[in-house]
């Protein structure tokens, strides 16, 4: 038995009269390592796959990390300007109560001021109607008195008249006619009208 080399092998068969017809066995043999040698190669077409997977996943990994952490900052950001916007709005909020209630006192304070002058118009006109009443009066106390007066000589002239045409020898002083007189007007209507006149004052006084 002599051993055969082979070229294409790493691997040596040794050659027998009675074994596996040796082309066979080195046909069956290159087959096989054309098989591993195909595997080999899709083995390391899949490495390298794997590898370009394994960076594409780090990357993924850090780009995740990356959003979360802007994620966080714009969530952070969101707050604080929420806060600030709430705390701005809450100010303007006080500026315009306070300015509402400036002007709310504003306002009462003239309606006050406004009141006030027509209070303060109101008894002037009527101290000036009371005044000019009180004058009314007074002028009106004068005319009766001098009514009153008028009518108290007319009467008192009636009166004589009266005596005289009832006593007509009675020697009198000379009377001289008035207008009252020579309209007819009696003695008893002039004390009626002197009567009308007083209890007119009267009900005037009450």
């Amino acid at each position: 038995m002599t051993d055969i080399p082979n070229t294409t092998s790493p691997f040596a068969f040794p050659r027998s009269f009675r074994g596996y017809n040796p082309r066979a066995v080195e046909e069956h043999i290159r087959g096989l390592e054309e098989k591993i040698a195909s595997l080999a190669e899709r083995n390391a077409a899949l490495e390298t796959r794997l590898s370009a997977f394994r960076d594409a996943e780090e990357k993924l990994v850090r780009l995740l990390e990356r959003m979360d952490t802007v994620s966080t900052e714009i969530l952070e950001r969101s707050k604080a300007s929420a806060a600030a916007i709430a705390a701005q709005a809450e100010h303007e909020r006080s500026l315009l109560r306070t300015q509402a209630r400036e002007e709310a006192s504003v306002i009462i304070r003239d309606a006050e001021r406004r009141a006030e002058a027509i209070i303060e118009e109101a008894h002037r006109k009527r101290a000036a109607v009371l005044e000019e009443m009180t004058q009314l009066f007074s002028r009106r106390a004068v005319l009766i008195a001098r009514i009153k007066a008028v009518l108290s000589s007319q009467l008192e002239f009636l009166r004589a008249l009266e005596e005289e045409a009832s006593d007509p020898g009675r020697e009198t002083a000379p009377i001289a006619p008035t207008p009252t007189a020579d309209a007819g007007i009696g003695a008893a209507e002039l004390t009626s009208i002197l009567q009308a006149i007083e209890a007119s004052e009267d009900r005037s006084h009450a």
